[in-house]
């Protein structure tokens, strides 16, 4: 079917040529062949194009979005270890209920601070904000000097007042209050019952080592409706900012740290409702609740990245009003908790981390834990430590769960491949004892090292889209004949323009490509002007026509028939001197206009690509986009490899029939279905493909690679390149194999000197140095590449990274159903 042919004074061996530099004259034959080759292309267009006019809704991309059906197959353990973390464990229902449940739990705690009965801890509810009292009690319950219970003999303080809005009581209400000491309480007492929200107290001009430092605060108060009054505490020096009770002590008397050492100072504790109780106890926790729930509902509405940010955002929410509760403390009464401060830090970095970059989370979130802890126990006065030791124990467990079941999976995974894992290596110490394949191995790394540093830009290892450029401001007819005074600006992310004749071809076919629909017109002998004038036919299809008037040059018009004037237009594009001139192209609009009216193409886009070159900074987003681009890429894939396995005795996966096959391998006549197939590994000439219907189905020959399956493409998308479906370069791969090291080695060679392909990125997995416990034993050169071939650039495919897999015969042989199987169950576990 497709043969080589060799010019009449092409005498040297493959081999020899590939070495000196110089490649043999290939070319495709224009009969048979080349016509298989253009339907097939042709059929693999067109149904991409199909699907796109049937279906203008995302078709893989929508299923990007259900992150369960890449996490179905591993388990909870091993999500921990993906690149997603977060994202990934909100696809599995045991996060999504516990997220919801925790929240549900928080905001159910929280909610009710709004309504709290000044019974219970004295803070007063957000409805009636006031206390009632007439008579109030200040009884001390240590003092500074560690003195406590009957050891103290006076209050430790000088005197204590009332505050209403964070204000002392007026002078007439004032007027009417008396202070009495009795033994070590101290008594405020008023003719009527008075409201109030606050109240402080007051240094004596005693030594400090006798200031009281917890201490309570009850009141003969009268509820709202009642008729008697009675005893109970309002106040006490646990109470935080006088807003709440400390963590620390449920009854809100656990020593102070913050009595003044400075005589007749003030502390105070402020019971209103301000700006900061509202912002902690009701937006900060509320919300942090409804977060909380938010997320988990978005993990089952298959929204994990939406869950993802709520999570996040609950996090840094929290933290910064823990922050901002902590500035305003020290703002108004000087003092703040070096806990709120610190866990207010630690909550809105982990809330950033999680939001920008889930790597780290679990291992973060237990350093935050422990020190919270450290803090609790160096702080026992303001601390809960229950609270504190809970949380560090939960996180430690949990944390040391995952690590056990990770490393548990991890052992069964090794246990279920180890056969394979040996088989592969025992394979791989035969190859090494061979001294030829020693060297040839050796050679081959020299060579994979020497193409790596010419391939190592890692910005460069992704699916990117081609260099984008727009035009300047200059005018268009005044460019010099030398090619110099290009007047391009270069979008902002795209690399320096090329220079000199290859940016010219790649203009000029991009034009060619537009107006022609893919004609393959060399225009690399075009000067400056023809170029000038090739920008202005390209723009002026949908901007502007060029003037008339504003050349100066020849006049010359074209022939009437639209065919003489594309002619002439195509000899001019060429480099030719036919009679089309800069002036006179005017008169060619109205064909081109008719043209671009029946096509939907890439004349509508705002800017021009470069055939050929890619913009590190623009890489592609949509999956959609690379399964159309691989499946047209598909069939120039596979030439390509029949090329290179031409010229290094490279061979294919054949099935064929066992009963019809000669001593050559090559299957007869015989009908298939009353024959058993079977598979080997044959040269192309041996591998001849018999098509039995205009679909190309075919009941022998070479099994091709097919595209690699959405559902795994998935699964390496979310679970190992953090939803960057750029990441993915062997979504269109082929396989070549080989007996000896040394064709591997030839074809390598064969590859990077093919100027229609650029390597992008080169894994010699054949390398001495390489542990092939990561591939399970298995070894291959897999070389990923673009394709610069004429078709590939006219449908805009030559940004697209393809793979090609060169293998040694003796390690193919041994890739079975079953072995790959185990490889998928080992890939699972690990979470690759």
């Amino acid at each position: 079917m497709i043969r080589r042919v060799r010019s009449a004074d092409e005498n040297r061996d493959d081999e020899d040529d590939w070495h000196s530099g110089s490649r043999s004259q290939w070319r495709w034959e224009f009969e048979e062949d080349r016509v298989i080759h253009q339907r097939i292309l042709s059929r693999s267009v067109r149904q991409s194009f199909t699907l796109i006019a049937i279906e203008h809704r995302r078709v893989l991309d929508g299923r990007m979005q259900k992150f369960a059906d890449a996490m179905k197959s591993i388990s909870w353990a091993s999500v921990f270890w993906t690149s997603m973390p977060i994202d990934n464990l909100l696809s599995k229902r045991p996060t999504q209920l516990w997220l919801s449940s925790f929240g549900l739990i928080f905001f159910a705690t929280t909610l009710p601070s709004i309504f709290v009965d000044p019974a219970y801890s004295g803070i007063p509810q957000l409805l009636r904000p006031m206390i009632r009292a007439d008579t109030l009690r200040f009884t001390p319950l240590q003092l500074r000097n560690g003195s406590a219970g009957e050891d103290i003999h006076s209050p430790g303080i000088g005197s204590f007042h009332l505050l209403r809005d964070r204000l002392p009581l007026p002078d007439y209400e004032a007027r009417r209050s008396n202070i009495t000491v009795e033994g070590r309480e101290m008594l405020l007492r008023f003719e009527d019952f008075v409201n109030f929200n606050g109240w402080y107290v007051i240094t004596g001009s005693h030594d400090p080592s006798g200031d009281a430092v917890s201490f309570s605060l009850s009141g003969r108060t009268l509820r709202e409706g009642g008729t008697e009054p009675h005893w109970e505490t309002v106040g006490g020096s646990g109470f935080e900012s006088g807003s709440m009770p400390t963590l620390g002590s449920a009854n809100g008397t656990a020593p102070t740290r913050h009595m003044p050492l400075q005589r007749l100072d003030r502390l105070m504790f402020d019971y209103s409702i301000g700006i900061e109780h509202w912002i902690v106890r009701i937006v900060g926790f509320t919300c942090a609740g409804v977060m909380g729930v938010g997320s988990g509902v978005a993990g089952f509405l298959h929204k994990p990245q939406i869950g993802r940010n709520l999570f996040a955002a609950a996090l840094a929410v929290f933290g910064s009003i823990l922050m901002w509760s902590s500035f305003n403390s020290f703002a108004q009464w000087g003092f703040a908790e070096p806990l709120t401060i610190v866990l207010g830090c630690l909550n809105f970095i982990q809330g950033l981390q999680i939001f920008f970059w889930q790597k780290m989370t679990w291992p973060l979130a237990w350093i935050t834990g422990f020190i919270v802890l450290v803090l609790g126990l160096t702080q026992p006065d303001r601390v809960v430590l229950g609270v504190t030791v809970c949380v560090f124990v939960l996180t430690t467990v949990f944390l040391s769960f995952g690590f056990y079941m990770r490393r548990t999976q991890i052992a069964s995974a090794w246990k279920i491949f180890k056969s394979d894992f040996e088989m592969y290596s025992n394979l791989w110490e035969e190859l090494l004892k061979d001294e030829a394949s020693l060297v040839s191995l050796q050679s081959l790394d020299t060579i994979a090292q020497s193409l790596k540093a010419s391939t190592g830009n890692p910005s460069l290892h992704r699916q990117l889209q081609r260099r984008r450029v727009t035009e300047g401001r200059g005018g268009g007819s005044e460019a010099a004949d030398d090619g110099d005074g290009e007047d391009e600006q270069l979008s902002s992310n795209s690399r320096a323009p090329q220079s000199g004749q290859a940016a010219r071809k790649g203009r000029g076919a991009l034009v060619m490509l537009r107006l022609f629909g893919g004609l393959k017109v060399r225009a690399s002998n075009a000067t400056g002007t023809q170029i000038r004038t090739l920008r202005d036919l390209e723009q002026g299809t949908l901007r502007r026509r060029p003037s008339v008037a504003s050349s100066h040059r020849s006049t010359e018009h074209l022939p009437t028939s639209p065919s003489h004037r594309r002619d002439d237009l195509i000899k001019f594009m060429r480099g030719g001197s036919g009679r089309f001139s800069e002036a006179s192209h005017q008169s060619a609009w109205q064909d081109i206009d008719v043209l671009d009216a029946k096509t939907f193409g890439t004349g509508f886009l705002g800017y021009r690509t470069v055939p050929g070159e890619v913009d590190d900074g623009n890489p592609v987003t949509s999956i959609d986009q690379l399964y159309i681009q691989a499946s047209a890429l598909h069939p120039l894939l596979q030439h390509l490899v029949i090329k290179w396995a031409s010229v290094s005795s490279g061979m294919f996966l054949y099935r064929g029939f066992s009963a019809s096959k000669d001593h050559q391998g090559v299957s007869s006549n015989a009908g298939p279905h009353n024959q058993r197939s079977c598979d080997t590994f044959e040269s192309w000439e041996h591998a001849k493909i018999r098509f039995i219907d205009e679909e190309f189905k075919f009941t022998h020959g070479v099994k091709w690679a097919q595209l690699k399956k959405p559902g795994r493409a998935f699964e390496k998308v979310m679970r190992k390149h953090r939803g960057d479906v750029s990441r993915v370069l062997d979504i269109c791969r082929q396989s070549i194999t080989f007996k000896t090291v040394q064709d591997v080695e030839l074809c390598l060679k064969a590859i990077a000197a093919d100027p229609t392909v650029k390597i992008v990125r080169l894994k010699n997995r054949m390398s001495l140095e390489d542990d092939a416990r990561d591939t399970g034993g298995y070894r291959d050169c897999l070389i990923n590449l673009r394709i610069l071939e004429e078709n590939a650039v006219a449908l805009g495919l030559d940004t697209h990274v393809c793979e090609v897999q060169l293998i040694l015969e003796s390690f193919a042989k041994q890739k079975t159903s079953d072995g790959h199987k185990r490889y998928v169950k080992f890939r699972n576990m690990k979470a690759e």
